[in-house]
C-alpha cells in the first residue's frame, strides 16, 4: 500500500519550497537588473558610434539638443539627427534605458539627455579632453511649464544646481528632485545606483553619479566642460 503524505508534511514541503524562492528571487532579481543595464550600456555605445558618424560628416561639428524648426514640430534633434546613421535606432527602443521604458511608457523623447550646455553644435576640436566629457547619459525627468514631468533629452550642467551641487532626492527615481528649475535634466542612478554615460571619445561606462555630477570640486563641471 502506498504511503500517502500526511497535512503536516505537505506542509513543511510548501514551506521548504517558500524558503527556497525568497532566498532565490534577490539574486535573480539582481541578475534581471544587470541584465538590462548591460542592454542599456550596449546602446549607449551605439548610439556613440552615430554621434561619431555624424560629427565625420558635418565638419566635425557636434549635432544641438533641440531643434524648434520654423515649419515644423519640434524635435529632440540629436536623436532626430542620429538615426539616418543607424537606421534601426528609428526604433524608439535603442534611445530608451529598458527599466525605464517598461517603467513609463515614452513614445517620442529618449531617456538619454544630451550635454547641451557645453556641446551644441560645438566643434569637435574646441574639447580638450573628450575621454572625460559626458556626451549622454541616463536621465531623470524634468518639471515643465505645464506643471507635470516628462523626459527632455538633456542633463544640464552640473553648476545649474550649485557649485558643486549635491543629491537632494531620490537619485534612482524616475521624478526630479522637489524644486528643479523647469526643463533641467539631471543624471539618474537607475541600474541599482548606477548611470550609464556615454563619453565624447566613444567609450561608456557604468558610473555612480556621484563619480561625475555631483560634489565635483574644485571644478564643479569637470566631466561637462569642454577644458
Amino acid at each position: 500500500m502506498k504511503k500517502r503524505f500526511t497535512l503536516i508534511e505537505l506542509l513543511v514541503v510548501i514551506a521548504i519550497i517558500a524558503i527556497l524562492a525568497s532566498l532565490l528571487l534577490p539574486a535573480l532579481n539582481n541578475a534581471r537588473d544587470k541584465a538590462h543595464q548591460t542592454t542599456c550600456l550596449s546602446q549607449v555605445k551605439q548610439i556613440g558610434m552615430a554621434f561619431a558618424m555624424y560629427v565625420d560628416d558635418y565638419s566635425e561639428t557636434l549635432p544641438v539638443r533641440y531643434y524648434n524648426p520654423t515649419d515644423g514640430p519640434s524635435e529632440a534633434w540629436y536623436r532626430s539627427a542620429l538615426s539616418g546613421y543607424l537606421p534601426y535606432t528609428t526604433n524608439r527602443d535603442m534611445y530608451h534605458c529598458p527599466p525605464t521604458l517598461k517603467e513609463y511608457s515614452v513614445s517620442t523623447y529618449t531617456t538619454y539627455g544630451y550635454n547641451q550646455d557645453y556641446l551644441n553644435w560645438k566643434h569637435i576640436g574646441s574639447v580638450k579632453n573628450p575621454t572625460e566629457t559626458v556626451c549622454i547619459c541616463d536621465v531623470k525627468q524634468t518639471n515643465n511649464t505645464a506643471g507635470t514631468t516628462h523626459f527632455d533629452a538633456n542633463v544640464v550642467k552640473p553648476s545649474r544646481f550649485g557649485t558643486p551641487p549635491t543629491m537632494t532626492g531620490n537619485d534612482r527615481n524616475i521624478l526630479p528632485f522637489p524644486g528643479d528649475p523647469n526643463y533641467y535634466g539631471r543624471p539618474r542612478g537607475i541600474h541599482n545606483g548606477m548611470c550609464n554615460v556615454l563619453f565624447l571619445d566613444g567609450h561608456a561606462a557604468s558610473l555612480h553619479t556621484a563619480n561625475f555630477y555631483y560634489n565635483q570640486a574644485p571644478v564643479t563641471d569637470k566631466f561637462f566642460d569642454r577644458n
